[in-house]
């Protein structure tokens, strides 16, 4: 082992060790300060890098559902188009979807359904090109369907109505008013369904729905007169036949009591017209 001899060396190496010591720590800390500098800095670049990529992600998705928005709206409205221009209603555009691929003009001609619309008087050109766009977005829910859907249902309702009224000619207007009341609530319970396919619910609202009330209550006013009108004419008829008896059997004095036995306003002037006649 080595021997210090001088004092004083001893005294200096221990001082600069501690001046070594002091150095090293500081170098440590500022190493350490650097250090996180760095990841701070690093940070905030991946913090603006997410920032960046999250606002050109939301500007992408914003562009990209304001294209889809633009395409769906576009397609639906030619849609809408080709089913004015072929009268096409729910029923027939779901039938046409689910046909075969890729067939011709003559070869779509010749599918049952289709050969039946052209027998109901349908155009083939329309149709064909309802088949041709039937891939296309909206070829289902749109307008034109929908209110192709409602006039066809309210003409079926009325063809129904004019054979029911051939079949049965002694029925009241309260008998046709039920039939026709019940012809409207099962139009609106099913009008909207085709197999599994349902129309959108909200065009249904908007523009099937309106469209069968107003037919409905149409043909029930109509109705409501005619029963009205029938009440009257029978009230009128009952009437005069009793006031007939009455006379025959009790003279004025029959009548009168007639009369004032179940009073009301049309009795009196059922008799009041009699005695002008």
């Amino acid at each position: 082992m080595l021997k210090v001899k001088n004092k004083s060396n001893v005294s200096k190496i221990l001082d600069l060790k501690q001046k070594i010591d002091k150095l090293t720590k500081m170098l440590l800390i500022e190493t350490f300060k650097l250090k996180m500098q760095t990841n701070v800095q690093k940070a905030k670049q991946q913090e603006k890098l997410y920032s960046d990529l999250s606002t050109f992600s939301k500007t992408a998705f914003n562009l990209y559902r304001s294209v889809d928005e633009t395409i769906t709206k576009n397609q639906t409205k030619h849609n809408a188009a080709l089913a004015y221009a072929a009268g096409a209603d729910f029923n027939t555009v779901v039938s046409i979807q689910s046909l075969s691929d890729n067939l011709t003009r003559a070869e779509f001609a010749q599918q049952d359904f289709i050969r039946q619309k052209l027998e109901e008087g349908f155009d083939l050109p329309a149709l064909f090109a309802l088949y041709q766009s039937r891939s296309t977005r909206g070829f289902i829910n749109n307008i034109a369907v929908s209110q192709n859907t409602a006039y066809a249902e309210r003409d079926r309702i009325n063809l129904e109505l004019v054979e029911w009224r051939q079949q049965n000619q002694g029925a009241t207007p309260q008998e046709e008013h039920a039939f026709t009341s019940q012809l409207f609530r099962e139009a609106a319970a099913n009008v909207t369904t085709v197999g599994d396919r349902t129309l959108n619910p909200d065009l249904a609202n908007q523009h099937i729905f309106p469209i069968l009330r107003q037919a409905e209550t149409n043909a029930l006013s109509k109705l409501d007169r005619a029963a009205e009108k029938y009440r009257k004419e029978t009230l009128t008829a009952d009437t005069t036949t009793a006031l007939n008896q009455k006379w025959e059997t009790g003279g004025a004095q029959g009548v009168i009591q007639y009369i004032y036995e179940n009073p009301s306003s049309e009795k009196f002037q059922i008799f009041s017209d009699l005695g002008s006649i």
